[in-house]
């Protein structure tokens, strides 16, 4: 097998960091911000992020013209009551508290922060060791429902300044926060190492079901027919796990069994992982002569049937590219059939296992997507 490195931080404790909301923004939204960052690139990011859509109606600034790069994510923020106008100053440099009312804001929890009467709001800004009457009443009130609901992350509390300039890493942790709120970031059901990821996955399958889309499997019924393809997936993207493509794998397989054992060889190997169930329909032709087709089939003109199997995806995310490597190795050792009889083995190996990074087109908008042909060759 080969080296795997030790799990990282974010790994053990089980939430991702800063760090990782720093890669997550670069490889999904070409996103980088370092260095003297200003309010007007938070602005962009978040508007980026959120995937605003300009109402059409007329926005006016006092400092920003319509013809100016920043008006358009300046005008879908104020729209959607993140900025407040009637000045954006979006080339000032961006303050610790001017990041979380925005971040605050456009996580949905502008409502909330308003609860907070004074005593409450006061009590949160002890913790912070904030003075009271350095933030305004408002702003005192974000400030404390940021520490209360998690989005301003404990590892940043300490020594928390609100007229300071942001830190990369408080910037790169509240964009993060966002995501999650608005359930944009990463969706995984545990860690390999979980104490609880069997019942998990377990749950996860035995409350999933064959796939439902008529339109599309008409389509694809004449494609059979017509022997334009063999077999194929329909899968829902409502569970698709959004991993970093460059640290994520996909693995597919039919036999539940497979998927407990393979998640306990992961741990025994030493190898932990975000893990994400995706259910998965699989189609393919059974010919007449292979005798009963089963349940859940569709016979079509030439007397052949069309089986449809409840299958799964097991989506993988590790802290490091060498972790993702080192799972050929296992696989190859210890979930890869190279004989008939071959002993050692996990339950249910396949000759051929199915693992592979499908990226997903930056134009699907669709909920499902299909996936031919069936088999493919695992990744290198």
């Amino acid at each position: 097998m080969a080296a795997v490195s030790p799990t990282s931080p974010s790994i053990a404790s089980g939430q991702d960091g800063a760090a990782q909301y720093k890669q997550f923004l670069q490889e999904k939204y070409d996103i980088e911000l370092s260095g003297n960052v200003t309010k007007g690139q938070l602005i962009t990011a978040v508007a980026d992020i959120c995937e605003y859509e300009p109402s059409g109606k007329e926005v006016s600034f006092t400092d920003l013209k319509a013809d100016q790069p920043l008006f358009e994510a300046a005008s879908v923020l104020y729209e959607n009551g993140i900025l407040s106008g009637p000045s954006i100053q979006g080339d000032q440099t961006l303050t610790n508290y001017v990041a979380v009312a925005i971040a605050l804001r456009a996580a949905g929890l502008k409502e909330l922060a308003q609860t907070y009467p004074a005593a409450k709001a006061d009590a949160a800004l002890t913790k912070l060791q904030v003075k009271k009457g350095t933030l305004n009443a408002s702003g005192a009130k974000e400030v404390a429902a940021a520490f209360d609901t998690g989005l301003l992350l404990a590892s940043l509390r300490e020594g928390f300044k609100p007229g300071a300039p942001g830190s990369e890493e408080l910037i790169n942790s509240l964009l993060g926060q966002v995501l999650v709120t608005k359930g944009l970031y990463k969706q995984y059901i545990g860690y390999t190492s979980d104490s609880d990821i069997y019942s998990k996955l377990s749950t996860a399958y035995n409350t999933s079901d064959l796939s439902d889309a008529p339109k599309l499997q008409d389509l694809m019924k004449e494609a059979l027919e017509q022997e334009l393809v063999t077999g194929y997936n329909i899968k829902d993207t409502r569970y698709d796990a959004n991993f970093i493509d460059s640290l994520s794998l996909i693995y597919g397989h039919s036999n539940f069994k497979h998927a407990i054992q393979l998640i306990g060889l992961l741990r025994s190997e030493g190898l932990d992982a975000k893990v994400q169930f995706e259910p998965k329909t699989s189609a393919f032709i059974h010919l007449a002569e292979w005798g009963d087709p089963g349940p859940n089939v569709v016979q079509i003109e030439n007397g052949n049937y069309i089986a449809f199997a409840k299958e799964y995806d097991l989506a993988f995310e590790f802290a490091t590219t060498a972790d993702k490597a080192a799972f050929d190795g296992v696989i190859e050792k210890f979930a890869k059939k190279t004989a008939a009889d071959q002993q050692g083995l996990i339950s249910g190996s396949w000759w051929q296992p199915l693992y592979v990074l499908i990226p997903k087109s930056p134009t699907t908008k669709s909920l499902r997507t299909i996936w031919c042909p069936i088999q493919t060759a695992p990744i290198r």
